[in-house]
């Protein structure tokens, strides 16, 4: 499916805010670690909320193949700029669509990984755009033991266990994970979440 390597950033024409590939050159220290946290595996078909102009989209393609990644976005302007970089680097596995995640008609459980770098901090309504991304992800029982299983502490702590202890820690995990699953919604926990709010001193 894919004729290049992954992509690599070039920050040739990039130092202005003004450029379309800035945000990628101002990000990349993070890149590492987003595709580490993306755990995307060959595949995979994902979805990239506020791909702009599709780096992480492009990444994503590179993991997943022979899966797809769909880049999103509210700009025309950054998706032209997506597909061009993409063909350029003759990515053939990657699709971009125009529009806005909070109301964008995804295909139901279309998806097994959704990814987002830096468009969801925009999003006017949070709740609503992520209940409409969630509807776009398949989440069922198997993928949620294996997303959990791939955790860097669940695979430590499984290490340390015998092969039969490992197997039984296994079943109670899935045990705990069907007792929060539905049809309608996937597996949903109860969770908490720190809203942090800072002002600087003058």
């Amino acid at each position: 499916m894919i004729a290049a390597p992954c992509p690599s950033l070039s920050l040739a024409s990039v130092s202005s805010p003004d450029s379309l590939d800035f945000y990628d050159a101002e990000l990349r220290a993070h890149h590492e670690h987003l595709r580490a946290a993306y755990g995307i595996r060959p595949g995979d078909e994902v979805v990239d909320i506020g791909c702009g102009t599709g780096l992480t989209t492009r990444e994503a393609a590179c993991a997943t193949a022979p899966g797809r990644a769909v880049g999103v976005d509210v700009s025309e302007r950054m998706l032209e700029r997506a597909r061009q970089l993409t063909a350029a680097e003759r990515l053939d596995n990657v699709r971009y669509e125009l529009g806005d995640a909070q109301v964008h008609r995804f295909d139901r459980a279309g998806f097994d990984v959704g990814i987002g770098r830096f468009g969801t901090m925009f999003f006017s309504d949070p709740a609503a755009a992520f209940a409409n991304v969630a509807a776009a992800l398949r989440h069922d029982l198997d993928a949620a033991l294996a997303f959990v299983r791939g955790f860097q502490n669940t695979s430590a702590a499984l290490a340390r266990l015998s092969a039969g202890e490992a197997t039984h820690a296994l079943e109670r995990l899935r045990e705990t994970l069907a007792a929060h699953y539905s049809d309608e919604r996937g597996v949903v926990l109860d969770s908490r979440s720190w809203l942090i709010t800072a002002r600087r001193r003058r």
